[in-house]
């Protein structure tokens, strides 16, 4: 199955409580059949995210202090 594809045709916005918000521009691909987001590697680093525990949904920016941990939503 060949699923629809779109360069650069979407801006994604990490806004936090304690942040600026920061924006990247993204490729969207569309799967009918998940309902979740999922984020490349790439985007995750032009964000600065860095994953603490996946199963917990425990991540951090890379300027975060090291104690910081921040929870998926």
């Amino acid at each position: 199955m060949l699923l629809p594809y779109y360069e650069s045709c979407a801006t994604l916005e990490l806004v936090l409580p304690d942040r600026e918000p920061k924006a990247v521009r993204v490729n969207v691909i569309v799967n009918p059949h998940i309902d979740e987001i999922a984020m490349s590697d790439y985007v995750a680093s032009e964000l600065g995210v860095i994953l603490v525990d996946f199963k917990k949904g425990l991540w951090r920016l890379a300027d975060d202090p090291l104690q910081t941990l921040r929870r998926s939503e």
